[in-house]
């Protein structure tokens, strides 16, 4: 077995760390960087003006605490897509009132949030730009609900990892947790004269990223994690 690991360099090194642990070969190989976002006079006159804000990643909360600190969250309810999202926010000091307990997923948090009862909810979405605009669109249906907070951009590496072919053909998984990281690692492939041969077992995030896995490569094997946790991604490669 030999790992393929394609999230940004800090992530991937952690993944790596488990993956050493439990004895699995395994490469770095990141495929894009994360830069931040300096938010308009309106995200923050709108963060001011809310009272709920929902974070979608720990890139999300990162970014945040750069710019703000946890006192520009007082009295606001918190909302996270997922348990690393909400560790984030615990490591800062802040508390989640909401967050969902399987899936960690845009639907499952929209279905939460829309069940609340009340209906004086003025939210704000910290994300990434670019990012899938369901919890918006969604939650506008019942709620006031403010421009994103794009705090946060994706974007390729400026130097691409170097990777010669007979190591990249010996890679048997390959990780992906977003389909930003997917679609990236098509584009570093091509740039690199680099195949992803039929052998190359997929390892996804969820199953919303394995169908856009699917799309493109409609051959090859697809596993799916619960979630898109190092944890779960290890426990789906094992399993």
């Amino acid at each position: 077995m030999f790992i393929l690991i394609t999230r940004q360099q800090e992530k991937s090194e952690e993944f790596s760390a488990l993956l050493n642990k439990n004895k699995i070969k395994n490469l770095c190989f990141p495929v894009l960087i994360i830069k931040r976002n300096n938010p308009t006079a309106t995200n923050i006159d709108n963060l001011k003006e809310s009272n709920f804000v929902i974070f979608t990643s720990q890139n999300s909360v990162s970014n945040f605490m750069k710019i703000f600190t946890k006192d520009n969250l007082i009295g606001k309810k918190i909302a996270s897509i997922g348990d690393s999202t909400s560790k984030a926010l615990k490591e800062f000091g802040v508390e989640v009132d909401i967050s969902p307990e399987n899936e960690f997923s845009s639907e499952n948090l929209c279905k939460e949030i829309s069940n609340l009862p009340n209906k004086n909810n003025k939210i704000i979405i910290v994300k990434g730009e670019g990012g899938r605009s369901i919890l918006r669109d969604e939650l506008s249906k019942k709620f006031q609900v403010y421009d994103d907070l794009n705090i946060y951009k994706r974007e390729l590496p400026g130097e691409i990892h170097n990777i010669d072919k007979p190591t990249f053909e010996k890679i048997s998984h390959i990780c992906i947790t977003s389909v930003e990281i997917l679609k990236n690692l098509i584009k570093i492939c091509d740039l690199s004269n680099l195949q992803i041969s039929k052998h190359m077992i997929f390892v996804s995030g969820n199953q919303r990223i394995a169908n856009e896995i699917k799309k493109i490569f409609p051959n090859h094997k697809i596993l799916i994690s619960k979630n898109p946790t190092n944890e779960d991604m290890l426990s789906t490669i094992l399993n």
